[in-house]
């Protein structure tokens, strides 16, 4: 019951992350050999820039050709930059038409904080497949509720 009362108490959502109203979900294309795939941190910092070159060469032993967000190898503190930066890769990556997919590198901590921050226009506008786990879970269900996309829960690309 304390916890239904917390619940009750805490403030509304801010205006862009409330909910979009329930509609089917839109099923982004599909990868084929060729297509570019951005690559993100939306949450904890990769420890070496080497692992960028090892998911960069694996995706383009897959026929895939890797694109880096302006911010992939930030760094602020234990995170791969701060809010607002990680937000604009996040962004700026469902904004770019040459971007088929976007692959989270890590997951960690630290993706919900990015929430407030990603225009969600954008995102409804073009539904692209993301991919991740862990802490990329905020995005899966942020993109659900706000973008009405599919997403795909799985392997973070580093």
């Amino acid at each position: 019951m304390a916890g239904l009362a917390a619940l009750m108490a805490a403030p509304a959502l801010p205006a862009n992350l409330a909910p979009v109203p329930a509609g089917p979900r839109v099923k982004p294309p599909r990868i084929r050999p060729g297509d570019t795939i951005g690559l993100i941190e939306p949450a904890t910092a990769s420890d070496d820039p080497f692992d960028i070159d090892l998911v960069e060469e694996a995706i383009r032993a897959m026929g895939l050709v890797p694109k880096r967000g302006a911010n992939l190898l930030k760094r602020y503190g234990y995170l791969a930059g701060q809010d607002k930066e990680r937000a604009a890769d996040i962004t700026a990556m469902f904004a770019d038409k040459s971007v088929r997919a976007i692959f989270a590198v890590r997951g960690g901590w630290g993706a919900a904080r990015t929430l407030p921050f990603i225009d969600w226009d954008v995102v409804r506008a073009n539904p692209k497949l993301l991919l991740g786990y862990s802490d990329i879970t905020a995005l899966h269900m942020a993109i659900a509720a706000k973008g009405g996309a599919i997403t795909i829960h799985g392997p973070n690309a580093g």
